[in-house]
């Protein structure tokens, strides 16, 4: 049998990054040289990414606590979770 491979289930990057790169909303972005017109699409796309972002990045969060959460030493206790979005450009 296969050994498993562990995953991080708490690291959670942007879905921003899986986009093709004529969105210029990954780790490229736009070229400097493209329109403001265009430029304003772009971070209109990225704020209502952003709102998805959130909430993945706090359920793979909760996710990885899961242990916590469903131990039975922390049956009293309320939990919380909460993770940011990271993003990663290159510079």
């Amino acid at each position: 049998m296969p050994e498993g491979q562990f995953t991080a289930s708490g690291e959670y990057t942007t879905i921003q990054n899986g986009f093709p790169e004529t969105y210029g909303v990954g780790e490229f972005g736009l070229s400097p040289s493209a329109p403001d017109s265009r430029k304003a699409q772009a971070r209109q796309l990225q704020a209502y990414l952003l709102f998805f972002d959130q909430i993945l990045a706090s359920y793979f969060s909760q996710l990885e606590m899961v242990k916590e959460l469903a131990g039975s030493r922390s049956y009293h206790q309320p939990h919380l979770f909460y993770a940011g979005c990271q993003r990663h450009q290159r510079h």
